[in-house]
């Protein structure tokens, strides 16, 4: 990038990726086991809404105390899943969604800059471990003990430098943040790589909570990433397990993912496929620790496979444990010729599965090499003895093997256990350590032990006996929802995922207040100690001294609700007063919880209650069949309320789908006739509505905001001044918009793309503040939205995505430093005075600084390209392969007029790039960006109407880049 640019103007380098959805039709093989063999068995196309049906009518022939850990594993992955559908009711790729929006925004739209978000916490809980979050892989700096990389499925990449005291992250600005494995080069260790997605929660099979966007690449120790030539395309399911570097060659680089097993040999520019292993979902892969040429490899097929010409073909092991549910794999050098395996269980027929058993080969893996150690105590459950049943190999299962006493082996299913006679027996480590274990590796420069869980990060010195949680500093926490009071900014209640309910009164180190997962909350506006916190399912705890929940259990309103995330509202003058929506109906209680009462409607999805009316509450339900179902109430504190259904009967009003559910409501405090409310979905123009009459009449409020699930909305009591102030959390952030806007705005400025699950509003004696809870980088807090300031002077360094806006001036001395997922601009009313120092270094990023009015516009609709010219997709986009022509010229043939066709080659497997340009050289859209294989193409771009500007085809072919007037 050039180094200077004064006054107005652009000058960029890069993009990111629009891709394109393929859906592929197949029919599910059903057999009624447990939930995760049910879903292993529809493919990623099948609508949810049927997976959803299979799995719960299972559930629904258990007993409670029968349904296991699985059925909470499975809840939680049906509240993520069913907010990620499409307009066919599929499960999307949610990472690749989040980088087309992030590609087609392109910057036509401007914040104000006093949305400058900054993180709350979690970073420690004070009262025990710090349960943090799941991590799920480590990697080491080669010659810095201290210095070592940790990757995690919702919360990205993080670096420490001091052995794991502090932690800096370092993936914020990708656009998913799920890491499953990295690598560091041996001899450059600024050179990293990231595989993406969650593989250990794909629940065996396609569908899953975090895909992934392909392989990422550092060469500058984090600080900035770019794609490599593995970068999976809009359409795919594919997610990563486990990424290797070749010993001997850190060119050679291996993948396991769920599509296969891949090789580069060029540092990642591109990848092959080991067609043996084609179409199978490779969980694990080890290099014999004396061979570079001998692989050994394991996936979801059930099968042990062997390589001896470095992963380029494979062979089929029969290592006697039958069909294991999922393998891991361990060598050591201390035993040549040595491999074993830890076989998780798999189901017979009749239902019942066991433990297969600790494995181990003393002939390089060979058939025939093979016996069983021990099956005996289940070494992957939960019980302290190893008499149960029970295992979750599917989402964390470990092997390690001592690299100096083959003896010494450590093994990790729900808990840690320890043999020191070689795997013939083992016994439960007493060490404490989280439950769900995902690894165990040790340090290469030193004797030290590291595991990750889905408390966080440990440590042990002594072999694995005793362990030591560092994750005191990783913000990585997976919220659902928040609870604020006006007495103070500083206490908030806030639910986690696998880590309960957590209170925090004012600094960055929580205290945990319930177990399980935590849910919806509430406190007490007049008394802060009586505080109200829901775990999974509809079991409400309550405390009347701010921490002791366990002591203060309330009699339940719906005993073992089975909703996962119920909802639970204090009454804004009345707080004694509780309301409750489960899917059995609304409850509510006079007398804080003690005894309940059913008031009729059905507040499953969510209740919202006015400020200036108490009276009437509005609450939406789950019943799809019947619509996006509102009722509301007028006299909700009555005796015997009534209710009215207020939803339909409205052109404007969204019309039901399977996948397009209410996610969250709000209503004006000043005014209780106005409501808000936002959608799940990949619906396009379908995201928040409103009535400004109780539901008379509706509005379809969604503008031009991006098609990504919005999970939550809040309304800012400013007294009217301006009215309509609302904001909504998004999956990239926050946007906002009030009456005197015609548009939304983002609202985002350093605030991680993570997705937003809720939104509070604090504001008191001049104190304007908006908290955000997200699902994978806990709290971050800012000011709320206010106009322009006259003049902005920014400095330092600038990466991710960053927007400043000012009446005046911006002068700014930073440095633009960012790959993917770096888009900087600046727009000022009279002049942005890029002074000395400024410098643009991103060598895949986006700059642009240009004069305009300051408080206009809102975002831009990325179909709209230039005054009348539309491009709608992807009716009007065409892409079709030809049969092969040889002897013609390569990237684009023809332009014809009328509709534009572009017809190009493709030599090999590359990316092709199809941007539409104005004069001036701006980017205005992506019409392609996928990896192609070889073939001639046809692409038609339909002219609907004529245009005045000038625009531009430019096509990035085979390496080379052409561009053309239209």
């Amino acid at each position: 990038m050039p180094g200077v640019l004064i006054k107005t103007g652009l000058k960029r380098q890069g993009w990111l990726a629009i891709l394109f959805l393929v859906i592929v039709s197949s029919n599910p093989s059903l057999q009624a086991q447990k939930y995760y063999d049910l879903v292993r068995n529809f493919p990623a196309n099948t609508p949810f809404n049927e997976v959803q049906q299979v799995v719960n009518n299972y559930y629904n022939t258990q007993p409670d105390k029968g349904r296991g850990s699985d059925y909470k594993h499975w809840k939680r992955y049906e509240w993520w899943a069913s907010r990620h559908l499409n307009e066919s009711g599929i499960l999307e790729n949610a990472p690749r969604r989040n980088a087309e929006v992030l590609a087609s925004l392109n910057g036509a739209f401007i914040e104000s800059t006093n949305a400058s978000w900054a993180p709350v916490g979690p970073t420690s809980i004070s009262n025990g471990l710090d349960d943090l979050g799941r991590v799920v892989c480590i990697a080491f700096h080669p010659t810095l003990a201290n210095t070592f990389y940790i990757g995690t499925p919702a919360g990205g990449l993080w670096k420490t430098t001091d052995g794991g005291a502090s932690y800096t992250p370092l993936s914020d600005n990708l656009p998913g943040l799920g890491v499953a494995s990295i690598v560091i080069h041996p001899a450059s260790p600024n050179t990293i790589f990231i595989l993406t997605g969650d593989g250990n929660a794909s629940h065996r099979g396609h569908y899953m909570k975090e895909h992934g966007t392909g392989l990422y690449k550092s060469t500058d120790g984090g600080i900035t990433w770019q794609e490599t030539g593995m970068s999976w395309a809009y359409s795919s399911i594919t997610f990563g397990y486990k990424l290797m570097m070749h010993p001997n060659d850190p060119d050679m680089l291996m993948a396991a993912t769920s599509e296969g097993f891949w090789r580069s040999f060029d540092a990642g520019s591109t990848w092959t496929q080991s067609a043996s292993l084609a179409g199978i979902e490779i969980t694990d892969f080890e290099f014999d620790p004396n061979s570079g040429a001998r692989m050994y490899a394991c996936g979801y097929s059930g099968n042990f496979y062997l390589s001896t010409d470095t992963g380029r073909t494979w062979s089929t092991v029969n290592i006697g444990a039958g069909s294991p549910d999922r393998m891991e794999i361990a060598v050591t050098p201390d035993a040549t010729g040595y491999v074993y395996v830890v076989a998780g269980p798999a189901y017979e027929s009749g239902g019942t599965f066991y433990y297969r058993g600790f494995y181990r080969s003393t002939n390089n893996g060979i058939a025939g090499s093979w016996s069983m150690l021990n099956n005996t105590p289940n070494i992957l459950g939960y019980n302290n003895s190893g008499n149960d049943d029970v295992s979750q190999t599917w989402r964390n299962i470990s092997l390690y093997i001592s690299p100096t006493n083959f003896q010494s082996i450590i093994a990790g299913g729900c808990f840690i256990w320890k043999s020191s006679n070689g795997g013939s027996s083992f016994t439960k480590s007493s060490g404490s350590i989280h439950a769900d274990n995902h690894f165990i590796v040790k340090h290469p420069l030193n004797s030290d032990l590291y595991s990750g869980c889905d408390g966080g990060l440990y440590r042990s010195t002594d072999g694995g006996t005793t362990w030591t949680n560092i994750t005191t500093g990783l913000q990585i926490t997976q919220y659902y929802r928040i609870a604020g009071t006006p007495k103070t900014f500083s206490l908030l209640l806030c639910g986690a995922q696998d880590n309960g309910q957590d209170r925090r009164s004012g600094t960055s180190a929580f205290t945990n207040v319930t177990g399980a997962d935590g849910m919806d909350n509430a406190i007490n506006s007049v008394d802060n100690d009586i505080m109200y916190a829901c775990i999974q399912n509809g079991y409400m705890y309550k405390a009347t001294d701010g921490l002791n929940f366990s002591d203060g259990i309330i009699t339940q309103p719906t005993a073992g609700d089975d909703y996962w995330v119920t909802n639970v509202i204090l009454h804004p003058q009345d707080p004694d007063t509780v309301y409750f929506g489960g899917s059995g109906g609304i409850r509510r209680s006079f007398n804080g919880g003690s005894t309940w009462t059913s008031i009729g409607s059905s507040g499953e999805r969510y209740l919202a209650q006015g400020v200036s009316n108490s009276n009437r509450m509005y609450a939406a339900s789950d019943l799809v069949s019947s619509g996006l179902t509102i009722q509301m109430s007028t006299n909700v504190n009555d005796a015997s309320p009534t209710w009215t259904t207020i939803s339909g009967g409205d052109v404007d009003y969204p019309a039901a789908a399977s996948g397009k559910f209410i996610t969250s409501m709000t209503v004006n405090p000043d005014n209780s006739l106005e409501m808000w409310f936002c959608l799940s979905g990949y619906f396009a123009g379908q995201k928040v509505y409103r009535t400004t009459n109780g539901g008379t009449d509706w509005d379809n409020m969604s503008g031009s905001l991006p098609n990504l699930p919005i999970h939550c909305i809040a309304f800012e009591d400013n007294d009217g001044a301006p009215g309509g102030a609302v904001y909504v959390g998004t999956e990239i952030g926050v946007f906002y918009r009030d009456n005197s806007m015609s548009d939304w705005r983002p609202f985002s400025n350093l605030l991680p793309n993570s997705p937003v699950t809720d939104l509070y509003i604090y504001k008191s004696g001049g104190t304007n503040l908006i908290t955000a809870s997200t699902f994978g980088r806990g709290l971050w807090r800012s000011s709320t939205y206010s106009e322009c300031t006259a003049d902005i002077t920014v400095s330092g360094v600038l990466d991710g995505y960053r927007q400043f806006e000012a009446s005046n001036s911006i002068t700014s001395t930073n440095t633009v430093s960012g790959g993917v997922g770096t888009e900087i601009y600046m727009k000022a009313g009279n002049y942005v005075d890029l002074t000395e120092g400024f410098r643009a270094i991103a060598s895949n990023g986006f700059f642009k600084a240009w004069i305009g009015n300051c408080g206009v516009g809102g975002i831009p609709n990325p179909n709209r390209l230039a005054n009348n010219f539309i491009l709608t997709q992807p009716d009007d986009l065409v892409l079709s392969p030809l049969s092969p022509v040889t002897g013609q010229r390569e990237g684009m043939q023809r332009i014809v007029s009328g509709d534009h066709q572009l017809v190009f080659n493709v030599t090999g497997s590359v990316p092709v790039n199809i941007i539409l340009e104005d004069a001036n050289g701006e980017r205005l859209a992506f019409l392609l960006r996928d990896k192609l294989p070889p073939g001639q193409y046809s692409l038609t771009l339909k002219k609907q109407e004529s245009h005045a500007e000038e625009l531009f085809l430019v096509t990035q072919i085979n390496g080379e880049r052409k561009k053309y007037k239209l």
